[in-house]
């Protein structure tokens, strides 16, 4: 019984160092393993790319790009950004990742990325600003535009952030007068239009929406014609000087057409008529035109610019007159405007040369 009770007592002393071992071999070995984990964290390679930049821009060209960082236990995430450029005069930045060229020349922006685990990377990349306007030059003429033409504040072509002019429905399927062209570097053309009676410049178009005018004369030098019959204290105003027709509300200028007063020796007459009735064309012994209608007593009409024979062809060389003085006393128009002149004005409308 004693030998029995000792020897049990002894097994007993043997399992528990050997249990006691077991649970030491298993805390090393997890000690070990998150040892090894903590190094593995420490070596974790933490990688940052930019994706979407446009490494050329033009001037006043955006370019938003993106910014993507990554590790292999995917637990690292950016806190905020920051974006820096060399050259404020060339490229303006947000740390919204955005980035707008504002001068010709190249600038290094440098994107900072703050993680949540306290760190920081930093990128550079290069960025070319050019001017997409290749050339500029005055020149002159006659075209009609197109129905559905974008009419462009700044000569910019797709892709580059710009405003559509506000006026363009005055000029779409009208004839405008050209005054500048900008040819862009990727071989695209853009033209600066005006309405041709009042000069005033609307916009830029497109070369592809714009077509020949034929003879210019034939065509409405106003754009889109106004309704009259919306005009408070309508009243028609004629400059000599300016060889313009202006109607207006009130004092108000509110339409401009092109016009052929009389010459120096056949002068119009000046002061203040009421517009009377007309007809479809008239000849005479000083030859004839279309659409005219009467404002003063001694034959003073309104009329297209004179035909060739009674209600005849027009004549080519008077209508390159129109814009100055050539008339033998009347006040000649184009003829799409001396039709719409004729059918649209009321009799008793007040009239005013000077």
């Amino acid at each position: 019984m004693h030998i029995n009770a000792a020897t049990n007592e002894h097994e007993n002393i043997q399992n528990n160092v050997t249990v006691k071992n077991a649970n030491s071999s298993q805390t090393d070995a997890v000690a070990k393993r998150q040892t090894a984990k903590q190094t593995n964290a420490s070596k974790t390679e933490i990688t940052m790319k930019i994706y979407n930049v446009k490494k050329q821009l033009y001037i006043n060209q955006y370019n938003r790009f993106k910014v993507v960082v990554a590790d292999t236990e995917n637990t690292v995430k950016i806190k905020n950004y920051r974006v820096v450029t060399s050259n404020v005069n060339v490229v303006k930045v947000s740390n919204g990742l955005l980035t707008r060229g504002i001068g010709v020349g190249r600038a290094n922006i440098t994107v900072t990325v703050n993680l949540t685990n306290g760190k920081s990377i930093s990128r550079i990349f290069r960025m070319k600003v050019v001017n997409q306007i290749k050339t500029v030059k005055k020149v002159t003429g006659y075209r009609i535009v197109s129905k559905n033409a974008n009419v462009w504040v700044k000569p910019y072509y797709q892709g580059v952030r710009n405003r559509k002019s506000k006026e363009a429905n005055k000029i779409q399927k009208y004839m405008v007068k050209i005054k500048k062209q900008a040819t862009m570097i990727n071989g695209k053309t853009y033209y600066l239009v005006a309405l041709p009676g009042t000069g005033k410049a609307i916009g830029w178009v497109g070369s592809t929406s714009l077509s020949s005018s034929g003879q210019f004369w034939r065509n409405t030098t106003g754009g889109r014609y106004f309704n009259v019959k919306r005009v408070k204290k309508l009243n028609i105003a004629v400059s000599v000087a300016k060889q313009r027709v202006y109607f207006r509300s009130g004092k108000k200028v509110i339409y401009t057409m092109m016009a052929s007063t009389g010459k120096i020796s056949t002068p119009t007459v000046r002061g203040h008529f009421k517009l009377m009735s007309g007809g479809k064309y008239f000849w005479s012994g000083n030859g004839g035109a279309k659409y005219w209608r009467a404002f003063a007593a001694g034959g003073y009409y309104f009329h297209s610019i004179p035909t060739l024979s009674a209600n005849g062809a027009y004549g080519a060389i008077f209508g390159n007159q129109l814009g100055h003085r050539a008339s033998h006393g009347c006040i000649r128009l184009s003829v799409a405007d001396a039709k719409w002149f004729y059918t649209n004005m009321p009799n008793g409308t007040p009239v005013y040369v000077y």
